[in-house]
């Protein structure tokens, strides 16, 4: 009988100490899934391309028109680092129907994105390339007719739904002097570019 009384006296004590276990159980099969779903969260690598149209308006000169694309992907910095090639004319602006010089920019940039409000960011960017003026008469033959090209720009751009609108101001840190680099490359410009992302993962 004391032995019963005794076992009866042990059973609660047994039943306190498996609670424990089922709560470790439940605190790692909680880990466990937790586990699982941070790693179905993880980043994925994402590139961003993006066809662009652009239109210049150099100070005191010419309107100038053309294509390009932009670049980025998530592991640039959060794609805060974009890089773009660019083809500009003045035969899709102030040349057509008019006896304006026909020019041409060849251009490689990189654009550095700092966030500042929902879908704007501030832009500060160094671009480089190639100049070429055509003068179209024999009479400016000893004038120069190219030129590399090096900028530095500043603006914003903002998130328009499907396009994003990027609208800057530029300055030429190689600029016309008409003795070795063609006059027609004034200092200050301001730029539209119109990009349409398209997100490949």
């Amino acid at each position: 009988m004391m032995r019963l009384a005794f076992l009866l006296a042990l059973i609660p004590g047994l039943l306190g100490a498996v609670e424990p276990a089922d709560t470790i159980g439940a605190e790692i099969r909680t880990t466990r899934a937790t586990g699982v779903v941070t790693k179905l969260n993880l980043p994925v690598n994402k590139l961003t391309l993006a066809p662009a149209l652009l239109v210049r308006k150099t100070q005191a000169l010419y309107w100038e028109s053309g294509v390009g694309i932009d670049f980025t992907h998530s592991r640039l910095w959060g794609e805060r680092l974009h890089f773009n090639l660019a083809y500009l004319t003045s035969r899709l602006g102030s040349a057509i129907g008019s006896n304006a010089l026909k020019q041409d920019y060849f251009l490689l940039g990189a654009d550095w994105h700092t966030p500042i409000a929902d879908k704007l960011t501030w832009v500060a960017g160094l671009h480089t390339g190639y100049f070429v003026v055509d003068y179209e008469d024999d009479v400016f033959a000893n004038l120069p007719a190219s030129s590399p090209l090096l900028s530095i720009s500043t603006g914003l751009n903002y998130s328009a739904g499907p396009v994003d609108l990027q609208l800057v101001a530029g300055y030429n840190l190689i600029s016309g002097n008409g003795a070795d680099v063609p006059g027609s490359i004034f200092p200050v410009y301001y730029q539209l570019m119109v990009t349409v992302p398209i997100v490949k993962k």
